[in-house]
């Protein structure tokens, strides 16, 4: 028989209700990472960093590129293997007949800093090498303006993020290719903790430091920078509720006499380079775009397309193709590189709540500056003082003004739990609009994989600021945003660098491009004859699809062409005064190609050997004979060719 329950709660024996187990939080690792953060920046940014160059750390690929990007096979190898020779064998490189048909090479020599570990290793090391150097930009970048943003005092969480931001942002990503502008990323960061340490605590002493670095490597940046600095200082200023004119002179004076120190350490350098900017037809106006770009109408705006360039250019790099495929305005480098990080997209426009009327005003003038130029193109021409119609530095500028923005933002919403509602779901809608506006008449520009990708992070990223501002303990949220925030510019990064036409490991062992045979050929010569004289080649060695000129410095003989933004100007006149490139062309002023093309030219300026794969010219039957044959390579002696210097007796009519 069953036995019956008792339910009488007289008589049952009650269990004392007990306390609901305490939850736990979530520890947050950032409040407890102290004098350890840098470290773990560090950490990050080395798994970044191995992710997106994976290929060329583990010998696959190297870091030159055959595409659009040519300039790096082209140019930019060539002179750090002609001034490494040239520092091994003489100390300081000085006049290199190498370049063109001979030039000062001085004022190269700084032109990236990190070139001196070439210096000391030897040319052996810079093919595999320059990956290693574009890297260590990005680390000390991101470590420099990590210090930036703790001064700013920012927190530790903040200010990872923004070093992700800023080290791997579209301008040192893409410009890391071209070498001097992934430098100029690496001076801001200097450029920036140099200001805030005069600004918040009177140290004086790291300001020159980026003013020189500037100074020795490209003088123009002087005053770019300079600029940005000055407008920078007066939102600060503002920022900070410190406006007051004896506030603002002393500041500005402490900051001109810095620079003028930085100036006068730079001297030698400097002064080089500047000479070597008035002597190059672009430095003296003679070659210029500049009375074409005078002439545009102030308030003219943007076409569609370029306008469409420039918006989907915020949201990725590849967004309208990689390297040679890139179908915008432009091409990779001299489009708009304003891609820094989607959340920067969606922050940003949270900043104005957190400020009061004088410094809201003042942040809405200072960011209005730098988007003028892209819907007035005219403005962003003067910004260049009319040299060109290109990007550039003023797309990493504007970069920076929106990490600055968002990374102030951010840290508010994780402070004071506050998010505007309202300004977020616009904000988010906006950008979806902007996403996927039909800007092209062509809908294959767009890659549909990187748009998806992007419009999908949008979302996330919107739903993660909105649980910033309504959760109480928002932990999980910051390592969410943080992991979302790595794998985007991971997987963007890797996009820009690896979706390209690049040397293969492979090919530095075969017999082709700067490999070929003309390395036998010129041993011959220089074995055969120990005099004075010049090579001219009717073919290019670098394999990359523009026509290489400077491969007189990486195989090591003495040539006539030369491809330089500032070629020596009275190379660039002879030229020209000679018929060989237009006196009107900027374009051929830079892309010089030499006498190769007229016999007797090459007889009076002691091109005494020609050496020629498919391409023979029929004429030197008569002026050359053939001497020898290297593989594919014909050796010709000219036949006519005068010595480096002749005198005449008498003058006939």
């Amino acid at each position: 028989m069953a036995t019956k329950k008792n339910t009488n709660p007289l008589t049952t024996k009650q269990t004392p209700p007990q306390p609901a187990p305490e939850v736990k939080a979530m520890p947050d690792i950032f409040n407890m990472l102290g004098n350890k953060a840098p470290l773990v920046l560090f950490l990050i940014l080395l798994l970044a960093v191995f992710l997106i160059f994976k290929d060329f750390l583990l010998g696959d690929k190297v870091y030159l590129f055959k595409d659009i990007g040519s300039d790096s096979l082209n140019a930019l190898y060539p002179y750090m293997n002609t001034l490494t020779a040239f520092v091994h064998k003489h100390t300081l490189p000085t006049w290199s007949y190498n370049v063109g048909m001979g030039q000062n090479v001085l004022p190269y020599v700084f032109r990236d800093p990190f070139d001196i570990i070439f210096y000391i290793t030897g040319q052996n090391n810079i093919v595999g090498g320059i990956v290693y150097k574009e890297i260590a930009k990005i680390l000390f970048g991101g470590l420099i303006f990590f210090y930036y943003l703790r001064k700013l005092n920012l927190s530790v969480y903040t200010s990872i993020v923004g070093s992700l931001f800023f080290g791997f942002c579209s301008y040192i990503v893409v410009g890391s290719g071209w070498h001097v502008h992934s430098l100029e990323v690496f001076e801001m960061a200097f450029l920036l903790l140099g200001f805030e340490h005069l600004f918040s605590n009177d140290k004086w002493w790291l300001l020159p430091i980026p003013f020189f670095l500037i100074a020795i490597s490209q003088p123009f940046n002087l005053y770019i920078y300079g600029l940005f600095l000055a407008l920078y200082a007066i939102l600060r200023i503002i920022q900070t509720d410190q406006l007051t004119v004896k506030n603002t002179i002393t500041l500005f004076a402490k900051m001109a006499g810095l620079g003028v120190l930085a100036l006068l350490l730079s001297a030698p350098i400097l002064l080089e380079n500047i000479l070597m900017i008035m002597e190059s037809p672009r430095g003296s106006g003679s070659y210029s775009y500049a009375h074409i770009l005078r002439q545009a109408p102030m308030f003219g705006t943007a076409t569609s397309v370029d306008m469409g360039t420039d918006i989907m250019r915020f949201f990725s790099t590849d967004i309208l193709g990689s390297g040679s495929n890139f179908r915008g305005t432009g091409n990779i480098l001299e489009a708009p590189l304003f891609y820094c990080g989607l959340p920067c997209l969606i922050l940003m426009p949270q900043v104005f709540q957190f400020f009061h009327k004088k410094a809201r005003i003042a942040f809405i003038v200072f960011i209005s500056l730098w988007l003028l130029p892209v819907i007035f193109p005219y403005f962003r021409y003067a910004f260049f003082l009319f040299s060109g119609d290109y990007f550039r530095a003023y797309s990493f500028l504007v970069s920076f003004v929106f990490m600055f923005y968002t990374l102030l933002a951010l840290d508010f919403i994780l402070k004071e739990r506050k998010v505007n509602l309202i300004v977020l779901i616009v904000t988010v809608v906006l950008l979806l609009i902007l996403l996927n506006y039909p800007y092209f008449p062509d809908k294959e520009i767009i890659n549909t994989a990187i748009a998806t990708f992007a419009g999908f992070m949008l979302l996330v990223y919107g739903v993660l600021v909105f649980f910033m501002g309504r959760m109480k303990d928002i932990t999980y949220i910051k390592y969410i945003f943080l992991v979302a925030v790595f794998f985007e510019l991971v997987y963007f990064s890797r996009t820009s660098v690896n979706d390209r036409d690049l040397v293969s490991t492979s090919e530095l062992a075969e017999r082709t491009n700067f490999n070929d045979y003309t390395k036998e050929a010129v041993a011959y010569l220089k074995q055969q004859d120990k005099s004075f004289y010049r090579i001219d080649k009717t073919y290019a060695s670098s394999g990359a699809i523009h026509y290489s000129l400077n491969d007189a410095m990486v195989q090591n003989y003495y040539g006539t062409s030369s491809y330089s933004s500032f070629n020596q100007g009275n190379y660039v006149n002879y030229l020209a005064s000679m018929g060989l490139i237009n006196k009107n062309s900027e374009l051929e002023s830079r892309w010089a190609s030499g006498l190769s093309s007229r016999p007797i030219l090459e007889s009076v300026d002691q091109v005494k050997y020609i050496l020629a794969k498919k391409n023979v010219n029929p004429i030197w039957r008569i002026t050359c004979d053939s001497i020898a044959t290297f593989g594919d390579v014909k050796v010709f002696r000219n036949k006519f060719v005068l010595p480096f210097g002749f005198t005449y007796g008498s003058l006939s009519s």
